[in-house]
């Protein structure tokens, strides 16, 4: 499955200035999806070329500006974000009559993120996120930056999905 800009821009929650894919080029998925825990292994491809008018670099080391690393980990988020909008793309009449309706998936906790080297205004990305494991209503999901091949920034991450309504009411 692929998303162009115009899609991206459509069904990622996320806005300018903070969204930071600019396609989807690829979603892998099992054949066969059964359970939550089926989608392991389940991946996402992107790319985004960082936008030098992007107001962050504003504050950001001005006269250098580096994208904050800060900002590689939400990177990686939103790609898999892909994975998750597919599936639930698939499954839409199963879902409809599920307790998962009506929840969001949100970044719960960074684990291991590496920033290998700094991203620059105008670096075209590729961006890799792969399902590792599924447990309860959290995902544990590996990424990886890279740039001309070579890796900037990797590391996992986990992702709730919950009902933002009854969590924070």
């Amino acid at each position: 499955m692929k998303y162009n800009k115009e899609k991206v821009n459509e069904i990622l929650p996320q806005k300018w200035p903070f969204n930071f894919i600019d396609e989807c080029i690829n979603v892998t998925l099992p054949n066969k999806v059964n359970s939550p825990h089926d989608i392991v292994g389940s991946s996402s491809e992107c790319t985004y070329c960082v936008n030098k008018d992007n107001p962050i670099f504003q504050g950001h080391f001005p006269q250098k500006a580096i994208l904050p690393g800060v900002i590689h980990a939400e990177i990686m988020a939103q790609s898999s974000f892909f994975i998750f909008y597919t599936l639930g793309e698939i499954f839409k009449q199963e879902l409809e009559n599920s307790n998962l309706k009506g929840r969001e998936g949100v970044l719960l906790s960074l684990d291991n993120i590496k920033f290998k080297k700094p991203i620059f205004p105008e670096m075209k990305l590729h961006i890799k996120t792969t399902v590792e494991k599924i447990f309860q209503n959290i995902a544990i999901i590996k990424g990886e930056i890279s740039h001309n091949g070579k890796v900037v920034s990797k590391g996992k991450f986990k992702i709730a999905i919950i009902s933002l309504e009854k969590e924070y009411k």
